[in-house]
């Protein structure tokens, strides 16, 4: 089984065989069963929160490459008002967003008791340790620093799918 494990300055995964570093990279990974990774069999209701037209796109092909779609929301207050009207497995939030932040958003998802609550994934720029212990002290799960791969989106869902069925 797979697990979730953070790390501040390099990505680490992993093989059963080796130890691959990436050097430049600030990205959250986990151990990894093999490397050919097949999509998701699950459908995830997913939504993605992120102002930047390009950000969007980019994490919209990327799960469209792994037969996932998204629901975007341009800033927080949309996107808490999504997930008030639609249940989310996943909601993928920018921290830094006009009229209302990501970490904001959150703690306004989490005081909410009504609604079922989705595992809340922080995208950052910033993979600066201070910044990671905000965004977990507001209630997100976990987060991915910008640029986000694909190896590191599919670590998270493949982490995300076992938990899902318990």
């Amino acid at each position: 089984m797979s697990t979730l494990r953070f790390f501040d300055v390099r990505a680490i995964i992993q093989f059963p065989s080796r130890l691959v570093k990436r050097r430049r990279s600030y990205h959250v990974f986990g151990e990894i069963e093999n490397a050919n990774m097949k999509p998701s069999k699950r459908s995830f209701r997913i939504l993605l929160v992120e102002d930047n037209k390009m950000n969007q796109m980019v994490m919209t092909k990327l799960l469209l490459h792994l037969n996932i779609t998204a629901d975007v929301a341009a800033n927080g207050k949309l996107g808490v008002e999504r997930v008030l009207e639609k249940e989310y497995d996943i909601v993928f939030m920018d921290t830094q967003m006009p009229e209302m932040d990501g970490l904001e958003a959150t703690r306004v998802i989490r005081s909410n008791e009504n609604i079922k609550q989705p595992f809340i994934v922080s995208i950052t720029a910033s993979a600066m340790r201070s910044e990671i212990d905000a965004c977990l002290q507001a209630g997100m799960d976990s987060y991915l620093c910008k640029p986000i791969t694909l190896q590191a989106l599919k670590t998270l869902l493949k982490e995300r799918e076992h938990c899902l069925y318990l």
